[in-house]
C-alpha cells in the first residue's frame, strides 16, 4: 500500500470510526443493513448528474483531450444543504449522524483529491469516487492503485466535457452533483473498508446490495454491466 493510500486511510479513520459503530452497532443497523433492509430499501437518491449523465456520454469516454473547452470544475454556489439532503434519505434516527459523515465525507475527499494532484471542484473526480466508492463495495474489493484512479478520473473528465448536457448544465447542478458523488462515493469507500477490517456476513451482503442500488440509480441500468479495470471505464 503506498503513501498516498495511507494518507487516505489516515484522514478518514475517524470518519471509518463513527460510520462503523453507527451502521453496526445501532438501531438503524436493522432498517438499512440488517434484517430488514429489504423492507425498509435502499434510500433513493435524486442524483444531479442525472441530468447530464447518461449511459452514452460514459460508454463513450474515450480518456482522450476532450473535444471542447467545457470545465468540469463546479465552485460551491451559496450555502450547501447536500450532506443533510443526503442523511434525510436515511431512517430518522441515523439523519443528525450521517449528516455529519457527509459533511466530513467531502473534506475527505477534497484532501485526498488535493494529494493526487487533481483540480479543486472537479465533477470528474467526484464521479470516478462515486463509482470506485461503490463499485468496491458491490463486489467487496480492493481501492484501486493512485495511478488508476487519476487516470478514470482523466477518462471520465474528457467525456463529461464533451457532453452537451453537461455543457448546458447550470454552475448549481454542477456543485450538487460534485457533493453528491463525492459524499457518497467516500461514504461507501469508508464504510467497506470498515467493514473489511471488521467483516459482518449479513452487513455485507446488504451493503453490496446498497452499493448496487446506487450505480443503478445514477446508471439506470443493471450495474453488472460495469467494469472498473486498470484506471479505465467499461460498460458492456
Amino acid at each position: 500500500m503506498d503513501a498516498t493510500i495511507n494518507q487516505f486511510i489516515r484522514l478518514i479513520k475517524t470518519t471509518v470510526a463513527v460510520t462503523l459503530l453507527y451502521l453496526i452497532n445501532s438501531s438503524a443497523h436493522a432498517q438499512w443493513l440488517g434484517a430488514d433492509y429489504a423492507t425498509y430499501g435502499v434510500p433513493q437518491v435524486n442524483y444531479a448528474a442525472n441530468s447530464f449523465l447518461n449511459f452514452s456520454v460514459l460508454n463513450n469516454a474515450s480518456g482522450e483531450a476532450a473535444s471542447s473547452e467545457v470545465s468540469t470544475l463546479a465552485p460551491r454556489v451559496g450555502r450547501s444543504t447536500t450532506a443533510a439532503d443526503l442523511a434525510a434519505r436515511y431512517p430518522g434516527g441515523a439523519q443528525a449522524q450521517l449528516t455529519q459523515i457527509f459533511t466530513e465525507s467531502l473534506t475527505n475527499f477534497e484532501q485526498v483529491a488535493a494529494r493526487l494532484g487533481l483540480p479543486k471542484d472537479d465533477v470528474a473526480a467526484a464521479l470516478a469516487a462515486f463509482l470506485v466508492g461503490n463499485y468496491i463495495a458491490m463486489k467487496d474489493t480492493a481501492l484501486p492503485a493512485d495511478e488508476d484512479f487519476i487516470a478514470l478520473t482523466k477518462q471520465l473528465r474528457a467525456s463529461l466535457a464533451s457532453s452537451h448536457k453537461f455543457a448546458k448544465a447550470s454552475p448549481s447542478q454542477k456543485r450538487q452533483a460534485y457533493e453528491q458523488l463525492a459524499m457518497m462515493g467516500m461514504f461507501m469507500t469508508t464504510a467497506q473498508m470498515a467493514l473489511t477490517k471488521t467483516p459482518n456476513p449479513q452487513a455485507q451482503t446488504h451493503f453490496q446490495n446498497h452499493a448496487k442500488a446506487n450505480l443503478e440509480q445514477l446508471l439506470k441500468r443493471s450495474a453488472d454491466t460495469l467494469e472498473i479495470k486498470g484506471g479505465q471505464l467499461n460498460l458492456h
